[in-house]
């Protein structure tokens, strides 16, 4: 989200005379009308664009990282899917994701497509797939390394953050879909991210929002009992006091003049969140 999208999302939300609060708080509901604002993965835009409107308004917030990327000279896999896609002919991409996994629907529907191979596909052959794409795209280790600092928060500035208002928690490791892992897979991806922040700023996160919001059938034992986070899903709802809940609900908006601000708006005005 921009800067100019914040600041009226941060207006909307005012107007209707909610407080700020970080999400711990949001969790105990200590206030009523309480609003935590949350962002994943940990891209630059967070620290360039959001966090100087947030420490202007004294707006606490929530960043799920996913800390494989913080401070790293090598793009993320998907990130550098995404960037091959850009270079690499439709019919060739798809020829490598068929030899991947025959079992791709027979369809022209890139997005389609892409969605199987993330979710679908064993980590180890999509960093093989990924591998071929950047080759046959040419992206190189110098413009990697270009485009992984310019996508990346650093560790200082997320300790800066975190010294106004930012909370650290969970995203996993390296943004696997979850429904590709195994039990161990699972595991590591979790700890290891858990470990880094606690390493890295000192603190173990209460949080853990999968990857895409998806879960597989290890999650909620592993989570939940042995690391004791509580879920953040991508589930559209809102904290209700006395409602049981497995997962944290969220409202995603990532722009006031798209779809998601108006679902948003209609969320709170059916939801009896509008006085």
């Amino acid at each position: 989200m921009r800067a100019a999208a914040l600041e009226e999302m941060i207006s909307y939300l005012d107007s209707l005379k909610y407080s700020f609060v970080p999400l711990e708080e949001c969790m105990r509901q200590t206030k009523k009308c309480g609003v935590a604002i949350t962002f994943d993965d940990g891209f630059r835009d967070v620290y360039t664009d959001a966090y100087p409107v947030l420490r202007q308004h004294n707006i606490p917030f929530t960043v799920f990282l996913t800390t494989s990327t913080v401070g790293s000279t090598r793009l993320l896999w998907l990130h550098k899917l995404y960037l091959s896609l850009d270079r690499v002919p439709k019919a060739k991409w798809v020829e490598l994701c068929r030899g991947l996994d025959p079992s791709i629907p027979a369809t022209d529907s890139a997005s389609i497509i892409l969605d199987h191979i993330i979710h679908n596909c064993d980590p180890a052959l999509l960093k093989s797939l990924v591998s071929k794409m950047a080759c046959e795209a040419g992206i190189c280790e110098i413009e990697e390394q270009a485009m992984a600092r310019k996508l990346s928060l650093t560790q200082a500035q997320l300790s800066e953050m975190a010294e106004g208002g930012l909370a650290i928690e969970a995203h996993g490791h390296e943004h696997w879909s979850l429904p590709t892992l195994d039990r161990q897979q699972t595991s590591s991806e979790i700890s290891v991210c858990l470990d880094a922040i606690e390493s890295g700023f000192g603190k173990r996160p209460a949080f853990y929002a999968p990857a895409y919001g998806r879960m597989n059938s290890y999650l909620h034992e592993y989570a939940t009992k042995e690391e004791a986070v509580e879920l953040v899903s991508t589930e559209m709802g809102i904290i209700k006091s006395g409602v049981a809940r497995q997962y944290v609900p969220r409202l995603m908006t990532t722009s006031v003049l798209d779809l998601s601000f108006v679902l948003f708006r209609l969320y709170l005005h059916g939801n009896n969140c509008i006085r």
